[in-house]
């Protein structure tokens, strides 16, 4: 299908789906009206809003097969699969409410987390990253909602290299090979190509599954240079889900018809008229009930949980699963009496099982400093222009977070062959505006030399990222209190051999010389000089370690709290996601990862969601 053909097709949607001025005019209100009131929201400091009014033993709310902690990646699609079976009672706990129709507009990613859909939790202070950010503190956005961070992310669909996987198993974990998972991913994708530049290798995909997945479908006279540049360098077109993942293409992204298509609609929704399930959201669970049978062995037999600032007890017959996702999940379990006996003896917690929780955080450091000016202009509506395109299943506000474009490269610190460490995504769109000194936390020196120099319409946005991070981090209790925040520190760019920043300078090195292929738009490079590192040559490699520092954050892909493997000393869980060493109570979500991916984790999670199913579906029928 040719370009223009496509086009024509698209414009043909449009006419036959016009929704009325009417309509167009509402949504632009409410969107609006969602839009400046995150724009003056703020970060919450803790979760003192679940807190009961009145120290009370706790309501009974009833005996279930199954209790899940959390509905986010996997706990959704655990919760659908589970519920399945008649035979199976299944309880879904989650800290937050249902998608609405503000969570379903993909460009309002970085607005989103200064809503109710977010915790709002921050780092500590960091030593060699987010150095840039005000109190060295970056922001760590995490879902609250039957969604979980599908509600505030930006839908990226990549599962992995199949080295990963391959990987994972070799540290003692049966049955996750590539081999192994490679079906699970299969069964819950719904894959459409929806743009003819984007290469699909169809026998690693499905188009049947309940995870609809298409590309960013359209393109422009930036995007094709940048494809182009890329081209010139002898790289091709490839499917980042896919064994031949190196290479470059249209972003792949949880999206229909312009609407973000997260997890809680996706598998919670069509459901909820289930007589096996129950959803019990706006819930914040404060304890894991774990108690000694006759033989002293520990078991899981429940949870507390506050509801409407009231406490209730919920038992499990058959396992508790936690769900949280990597910073909620090495909280509540260390709260439960579950991980490192130093730490916990500090906070005054009775230890039950000493356990590694939490002392293996990692993510993708991502840089954020490298914005280019072009003499593209992206065409300038008024806003309820966008909106009407919106609404017809096109235009900007169906990009998620501007962004169109992505990339993925081996460096010379990877000796595995053909195995990427390095992604670059590409974003543009009005790629800049006073709002990100919010949304990142900048400093104002930050922001006035980063952002601030570019024209918002004629630039784009590169960001390389390390995809095997070698930097660990933790999560720690603050206190004992449940409504406390956890303490996060990331760690970035702390490794011995510095191979993380070394990794970062590579991809700055690569996206400049794209930068210097794509002529046909004049790109040039458009930040100024930090005045944090105002004593290096402007440009020089010195330069570009010190803004490293200042400009590295996350890629909000948080893994690792709760690693799996067969040694307790090392790993929180087994390959069937059991906590070592207390019977009924597993973990599954992205804190199991042993180590980071060569992609974005929310399709991993979905797998383990489907994977444990299928384990728990096994032992229980």
């Amino acid at each position: 299908m040719t370009m223009l053909i496509f086009f024509i097709i698209l414009n043909a949607i449009y006419f036959i789906h016009c929704v009325s001025d009417e309509e167009v005019a509402q949504f632009t209100m409410y969107l609006e009206d969602e839009m400046e009131k995150a724009q003056n929201g703020e970060l919450r400091n803790d979760s003192s809003q679940f807190k009961p009014l009145k120290d009370e033993p706790p309501i009974d709310f009833g005996c279930y097969d199954f209790i899940i902690i959390g509905a986010g990646s996997t706990g959704t699609i655990l919760a659908n699969r589970l519920s399945e079976e008649e035979d199976f009672k299944v309880l879904l706990i989650e800290a937050g409410g249902y998608p609405n129709n503000y969570t379903d507009v993909p460009f309002v990613i970085g607005l989103s987390r200064f809503t109710k859909f977010n915790w709002g939790y921050k780092t500590v202070p960091q030593k060699h990253s987010c150095l840039g950010m005000i109190n060295q503190q970056c922001i760590v956005p995490r879902g609250q909602g039957v969604g979980g961070t599908t509600l505030i992310n930006d839908q990226i669909y990549v599962r992995g290299h199949p080295h990963d996987f391959d990987r994972w198993e070799s540290l003692g974990n049966p049955g996750w090979s590539y081999e192994d998972v490679l079906p699970i991913f299969k069964k819950t994708e719904a894959m459409h190509q929806n743009n003819p530049q984007a290469v699909v290798d169809w026998p690693y995909h499905n188009t049947s599954g309940l995870l609809y997945v298409e590309y960013y479908p359209t393109t422009d006279p930036q995007l094709n240079a940048w494809y182009e540049a890329q081209a010139s360098m002898g790289y091709n077109f490839a499917d980042s889900n896919s064994p031949e993942q190196i290479g470059f293409g249209p972003l792949p992204a949880c999206i229909r018809n312009g609407k973000k298509v997260d997890d809680g609609t996706a598998f919670i929704l069509p459901i909820l008229s289930r007589g096996n399930l129950k959803v019990q959201n706006n819930s914040l669970v404060t304890k894991i009930l774990i108690e000694k049978d006759m033989k002293g062995q520990l078991i899981a037999t429940g949870v507390n949980f506050s509801y409407n600032r009231t406490t209730y007890v919920a038992r499990a017959n058959k396992e508790v699963i936690v769900s949280g996702g990597s910073i909620n999940t090495p909280q509540i379990l260390m709260l439960s009496g579950v991980g490192p006996k130093k730490h916990l003896r500090e906070k005054t917690i009775q230890v039950l099982k000493d356990l590694p929780v939490g002392k293996t955080l990692r993510d993708h450091p991502a840089f954020y400093g490298l914005l280019i000016s072009s003499n593209y202009t992206e065409p300038i509506q008024p806003f309820e222009e966008y909106v009407r395109e919106y609404l017809n299943g096109y235009g900007p506000l169906t990009v998620p977070g501007g962004l169109k474009g992505l990339s993925f490269y081996k460096t010379k610190f990877e000796s595995v062959e053909n195995y990427p460490d390095l992604e670059i995504l590409y974003g543009s769109g009005n790629c800049t505006s006073a709002f990100i000194k919010k949304e990142y936390n900048l400093k104002d020196e930050t922001y006035e030399a980063i952002y601030a120099p570019l024209d918002p319409p004629r630039c784009f946005f590169m960001v390389p990222t390390v995809l095997h991070t070698k930097s660990v981090g933790s999560v720690k209790l603050k206190t004992n209190d449940p409504y406390d925040f956890p303490l996060i520190d990331f760690n970035n760019l702390s490794d011995k051999d510095n191979i993380d920043a070394k990794t970062i300078y590579e991809g700055i090195k690569m996206g400049l010389s794209w930068v210097q292929h794509m002529q046909a738009v004049n790109a040039t490079l458009g930040v100024k000089k930090l005045p944090a590192c105002e004593q290096y040559e402007f440009l020089s490699e010195q330069y570009w370690y010190c803004a490293i520092g200042q400009v590295t954050s996350n890629l909000y892909h948080p893994v690792g709290t709760c690693p799996m493997g067969p040694d307790p000393k090392k790993y929180v869980v087994n390959h069937e996601f059991k906590v070592h060493g207390v019977h009924r109570l597993r973990v599954a979500d992205a804190s199991v990862f042993p180590h980071t991916l060569s992609g974005h984790p929310n399709a991993p999670c979905v797998m383990l969601g489907e994977k444990l199913a299928i384990i728990l579906k096994k032992q229980y029928l």
